[in-house]
């Protein structure tokens, strides 16, 4: 789509004369008459549009910063409303209305600022090219650094709309709980055998980070960092509080034993297998103001699966212990002793500082690769059945060369964590099903990491299958997106009604095979729910399954499966997992089928041709009958041959398309081709050689 278009179909319409004149600044150009030599631009032309340039750039960066005061100024009349006066607050919906209207314009302003920030590079990047003469990039990295329209932190307003919103929850009712809605989990993957919470983790286009903050945020106030404290709440009234910077270093031997182990994740865990645990340091804010930095190992279940495994120390006890130093273990437990603390509380302390250290020097581990991001959390305080995060900025580094350019990622990663269980509220379905975010499950930041500045080693034997979406845009049309929804909503009603009337058609048939049936139903399993039969009697169906009847096609389950109850508020799946998302397929299994095909193709060609040689090459004598009736054989031949070739070329292709997990292979088609064509080339011998030697005279026998 040309930028122009976009700009206008995005911009915000209350708004719309203060965007980039993109259009005018592209007639400036004279792009129709200019050639690639630049002839016919002047001086003066290039003065006009580096004159308009920078009254769109005034323009843009005034009304910018204006926004995003007056939108902070109401802010301030509500925060002193609520804090001079909170008991003289009465109007909730007056409340609620402006605190709405702030969010949908602060959304939109950052919208604002991409879209002229894009713009502006646009124009640059056309100029320079047109006009190779005269670069305007340069000068427009200096006017951007002046007029930093584009630089602006949102965080600070946010977390203020968050203390506002908590205002609303405690005084006049919190909006619709997180343990309120339906219990949808099929998007969520259990963390570990024992986890404590489920997750569900999705890519976020840049564009779409401020939309999707918005919309938790009406749901799910803000979890405010301190970085000098480590997690500790800060002031929320102090407008100054941003996202916190966190670092981690994760840790790996030479044989990358720790990223094949997360890799291995994505995968059925066989009997008696175990997962190697991640080993990462982090820490909040800058290094050299932070006095707490946290060494954690980390399996799937979470940091406190692995006997507590997470210490904390001091910037400068970091390296020694985990170099092996016990003399920053002894310190610590004088420590621990000093404060009166417990034999117990003293004892697990040194066994799981022994036990960090056996592991590290165990697998050799050193650090591999240092991940640098924003954090903005959400979760209501003192519940955290429900937690977002939403990570953005991330760079990558190779933890031991500190000078070396960072791997961008492009998007912005957000993880929703519930309490293994737990049900979760409306608002979150419809998050996770609209088009601001892609679903990306397993997704890790060390494996990704290691992936990206390791991709070349030859000792990484696999890659995770999400590095291809890099290179796809991400960000979806929301009318498709709704479209696709109605459409699947409406294909589930007609299955369901589909499935209704299956189960509820007449069985056909004597009353005596009614009779026998309700007789099998009532043996008390399943649910208390009843279905009328065709005698008029009531039977009860198992928890999960629908009762067929005669005629009516059956599942394809084992009998097992019938008589197992369900909890309750549990369901059957209705389709299997292989059949709920979109159809991805490899290359070569395509191929591979086409090329089967071809062969069958080129075996019909050479069959056809065998058969018209030897038909033309019939003779007028005895042996006319026999040879003719061969070439009738193969070219029956050839005609099964290209038959069955298109038959196993369809057939395979349902199967890969269905996902069947059928067996491909088809031995009949080879089978009875070699043995026809066996007979009749033994048939055509034996004829041609009973005809030399009726007709051959004995003093000259066949050499």
């Amino acid at each position: 789509m040309l930028f122009g278009v976009r700009l206008a179909n995005e911009a915000y319409a209350p708004w719309k004369a203060q965007y980039v004149a993109y259009d005018r600044l592209k007639k400036l150009l004279r792009e129709e008459i200019v050639d690639k030599e630049g002839e016919g631009w002047s001086e003066n032309d290039e003065t006009r549009f580096v004159s308009v340039l920078d009254q769109e750039l005034e323009k843009v960066y005034s009304f910018e910063t204006s926004k995003y005061t007056e939108l902070s100024d109401q802010v301030t009349d509500w925060e002193s409303k609520v804090h001079n006066s909170p008991g003289d607050i009465t109007d909730q919906k007056q409340m609620e209305r402006d605190l709405e209207s702030i969010l949908e314009e602060t959304t939109q302003l950052d919208h604002f600022s991409r879209l002229n920030y894009t713009g502006f590079q646009k124009i640059v990047k056309k100029h320079d090219r047109l006009h190779p003469a005269y670069q305007v990039k340069p000068l427009l990295h200096v006017r951007l650094n002046a007029l930093p329209f584009h630089n602006e932190d949102y965080s600070p307003l946010l977390y203020r709309l968050s203390s506002l919103y908590g205002f609303l929850s405690d005084n006049f009712g919190a909006p619709q709980s997180a343990n309120s809605a339906s219990a949808r989990m099929s998007s969520f993957q259990q963390e570990g055998a024992n986890a404590e919470y489920t997750a569900a983790r999705f890519w976020v286009h840049p564009e779409n980070v401020m939309e999707v903050k918005t919309r938790i945020l009406r749901h799910l106030p803000v979890l405010v960092y301190n970085s000098e404290q480590n997690n500790n709440e800060q002031d929320v009234n102090d407008h100054q509080v941003v996202d916190p910077t966190v670092t981690s270093v994760y840790f790996d031997n030479d044989d990358f034993e720790l990223y094949e182990s997360q890799l291995e994740r994505t995968r059925p865990k066989g009997e008696g297998e175990e997962y190697l645990p991640s080993l990462r340091l982090r820490w909040y804010g800058d290094l050299t103001n932070n006095t707490n930095v946290q060494l954690e190992r980390k399996d799937a279940g979470g940091v406190d699966n692995v006997g507590g495994g997470a210490l904390k120390f001091k910037e400068k006890n970091v390296w020694p212990f985990v170099n092996g130093e016990r003399a920053v273990v002894e310190k610590a437990i004088r420590k621990m002793k000093a404060k009166s603390a417990t034999d117990a509380d003293v004892k697990g302390f040194e066994k799981l500082q022994q036990d960090l250290q056996s592991y590290i020097k165990y697998h050799g581990l050193k650090p591999i690769v240092r991940t640098v991001y924003t954090r903005t959390a959400f979760q209501i305080p003192g519940d955290d059945s429900v937690r977002v995060i939403m990570d953005s900025d991330i760079s990558f580094y190779r933890a031991q060369q500190q000078q070396e350019e960072p791997v961008k990622f492009p998007h912005c990663v957000l993880e929703i964590r519930l309490k293994a269980f737990a049900r979760h509220a409306a608002w979150i379905d419809d998050l996770m099903s609209s088009h601001l975010v892609k679903e990306v499950p397993h997704f890790s930041k060390f494996v990704h990491g290691v992936a990206c500045l390791f991709a070349e080693d030859d000792r990484l034997d696999s890659l995770p299958f999400w590095l291809p979406d890099l290179e796809l845009d991400i960000r979806q049309d929301p009318k498709m997106v709704y479209q696709d929804q109605k459409d699947r909503v409406k294909r589930h009603k007609e299955e369901m009604k589909r499935r209704v009337s299956v189960v509820e058609r007449p069985q056909q048939g004597s009353e005596q095979a009614s009779i026998e049936q309700d007789e099998e139903s009532s043996d008390g399993e399943g649910s208390s729910s009843t279905t009328l039969t065709s005698s008029g009697r009531h039977r009860k169906p198992r928890i999960g399954y629908p009762t067929w009847t005669s005629t009516a096609p059956k599942l394809d389950m084992d009998s097992e499966d019938e008589e197992v109850e369900l909890p309750a508020g549990v369901q059957k799946p209705r389709n299997l997992l292989r059949f709920a998302g979109e159809v991805k397929v490899e290359t070569k299994v395509w191929l591979a089928n086409e090329r089967t095909f071809n062969k069958w193709l080129s075996i019909t060609t050479m069959l056809s041709a065998l058969t018209f040689a030897l038909y033309n090459s019939v003779q007028k004598s005895h042996s006319e009958s026999t040879a003719e009736k061969v070439t009738y054989l193969l070219f029956a031949l050839t005609l099964f041959s290209g038959l069955w070739g298109y038959y196993t070329y369809m057939r395979r292709l349902r199967f890969i398309r269905q996902r069947s997990e059928r067996h491909l292979d088809a031995p009949l088609g080879p089978i009875v081709l070699a043995v026809t064509l066996l007979l009749a080339l033994t048939v055509n011998f034996y004829s041609t050689w009973k005809y030399h030697q009726k007709f051959t005279p004995p003093n000259n026998p066949i050499v």
